[in-house]
């Protein structure tokens, strides 16, 4: 496998199972909007995917709608959505042999920077990451931005960073910043290497662990 000097990650869906908060953050919105409530088909396409797109997309809001939508989600998620979370079972040794062979880690999100570093303290892995960038209240930066960002920081050139996810907005930004990519298949977006292939990538992870082997392996 390509030396790389660094390893970037996305967080929902990669580093941890944020589901019931997302879910519970989108619900609550949508009551206090009026709204049809979301099923598990609607969040699960709307996770990765910027949260004013959503609003837009999936249920049909306009702008102006949108921003309270979003304040909506975002009391909720405040308050009691970034606690409910877990952590994939194999990420904590996949950090460990990362950070242990000097590789310099990072996370870019599409999530609110502030509830980045919340989740990071809960689960208590702020230790292995030299970086957290996420958006700010603005929503204006996209992922390729963020990522950008990473490697601004930590003085490193695309060429020598990987990018991990688990859905396309993660796969296009890795892509439009110049980064290899591997993406995950046990999170909420790629289900196999099929739904992969037509993204640059460079390998697909059924498990954090299979990023170890690779290493170890030189594959």
């Amino acid at each position: 496998m390509k030396k790389y000097k660094a390893v970037i990650f996305d967080m929902d869906g990669t580093l941890v199972n944020t589901y019931e908060g997302i879910f519970n953050s989108y619900t609550y919105a949508a009551r206090q909007m009026g709204l049809t409530l979301p099923d598990d088909a609607l969040v699960g396409a709307a996770i990765g995917a910027p949260l004013s797109e959503v609003f837009a997309t999936k249920f049909g809001l306009d702008e102006g709608s949108i921003r309270i939508a979003v304040d909506h989600y975002r009391h909720y998620y405040s308050e009691n959505g970034f606690k409910e979370v877990e952590m994939y079972d194999g990420i904590s040794q996949l950090l460990t042999y990362l950070k242990n062979n000097g590789y310099k880690l990072a996370i870019a999100t599409l999530k609110r920077e502030d509830f980045a570093h919340d989740i990071v303290k809960i689960l208590n892995i702020g230790k292995f990451f030299d970086v957290i960038y996420g958006i700010d209240d603005n929503d204006k930066l996209s992922k390729s931005d963020i990522i950008n960002k990473c490697l601004d920081t930590l003085s490193i050139t695309p060429d020598t960073a990987l990018y991990i996810g688990d859905s396309l907005y993660d796969a296009l930004g890795a892509a439009q910043s110049g980064l290899d990519f591997a993406g995950v298949t046990y999170g909420f977006g790629f289900k196999n290497e099929r739904d992969i292939e037509a993204y640059r990538h460079c390998m697909c992870l059924d498990d954090p662990r299979d990023l170890i082997d690779r290493i170890e392996k030189k594959l």
